[in-house]
């Protein structure tokens, strides 16, 4: 999940610079925050298959 985080460094740096409207950055935030959770339930999951 580190490109997702790096991802959101610059989202947040350019909100802060006025690169985007604030409610443009606060989407693409709730979207990152969403990918994360897919991927950490994937991976919970595939965990799980794996022990079987």
């Amino acid at each position: 999940m580190g490109s997702l985080s790096e991802l959101e460094t610059q989202i947040t740096i350019s909100n802060e610079l006025k690169h985007l409207k604030s409610a443009n950055s606060e989407r693409l935030l709730d979207e990152i925050n969403q990918i994360q959770k897919m991927i950490s339930v994937f991976n919970k999951n595939n965990m799980k298959s794996s022990n079987l």
